[in-house]
């Protein structure tokens, strides 16, 4: 279980989240989805320990997220900004990681390496956009960490390999049932892996419910504009 508890940040003048209270279940693939500014990327970034709150907190299990070493093993967070040193192999990247998680599976990872037609000989600063993305993914879900928090995950791959994204990352949730959120703007494309959502806008939750209880026989992306045009008119 996953508890954010009255959780606030403020930065300057701006208020990234406002007083966010609730409970995320294990075992589910969530959607994380709101605006550009909205508070998603600040939230993720407190589950992850990459930014402190200046009000609540975050518990795993009942234990606090923050700086807490224990716990942010059993947490993996990836982002589109996230950057690996430029002049090593990606194989060597692969026994680094490994020391800081402790189920991490290297042998998974190259099987998924392969999958998506990536050599792990190459260093990093050889990548294009998207094997550096693939890569990435691949390392997450080699994690086998009980929280992926995944920020734009397809950023930069191909419409092949998104496919294939997808279909490997059912496949991984369905073995381990973990639990993954997912923050992403390609919503009709994501929208087949999700089991929950969550929307966000202005620092608050604005809805939280099952895809079904969310999109409501629509499609989750003209479900979300909906939501999103009813809140700015009050």
């Amino acid at each position: 279980m996953l508890q954010l508890k009255n959780l606030t940040k403020i930065y300057e003048d701006k208020k990234a989240l406002d007083n966010i209270t609730l409970e995320i279940p294990d075992g589910k693939i969530y959607g994380i989805l709101g605006a550009n500014g909205a508070g998603k990327t600040t939230m993720m970034k407190i589950i992850a320990n990459r930014a402190f709150p200046t009000d609540g907190e975050v518990l795993l299990d009942g234990a606090n997220v923050t700086e807490n070493e224990f716990v942010q093993g059993e947490i993996f967070y990836v982002t589109e900004k996230d950057r690996y040193p430029k002049d090593i192999k990606m194989k060597d990247l692969l026994v680094w990681e490994s020391r800081f998680f402790a189920r991490f599976d290297i042998a998974y990872a190259k099987s998924l390496a392969t999958k998506f037609d990536l050599d792990l000989n190459k260093k990093t600063n050889s990548l294009s956009t998207g094997y550096y993305t693939i890569f990435k993914v691949i390392v997450s879900l080699a994690s086998n960490a009980k929280i992926m928090i995944l920020d734009e995950p397809v950023l930069g791959i191909d419409s092949l390999y998104r496919e294939l994204f997808y279909e490997v990352l059912n496949e991984y949730h369905q073995l381990h049932k973990n639990l993954i959120l997912i923050s992403t703007h390609l919503i009709d494309e994501v929208e087949p892996v999700l089991e929950e959502v969550l929307i966000i806008n202005r620092g608050k939750i604005l809805r939280q419910g099952s895809l079904a209880e969310i999109a409501q026989g629509d499609s989750l992306n003209k479900a979300y504009v909906k939501i999103l045009k009813e809140a700015s008119h009050g």
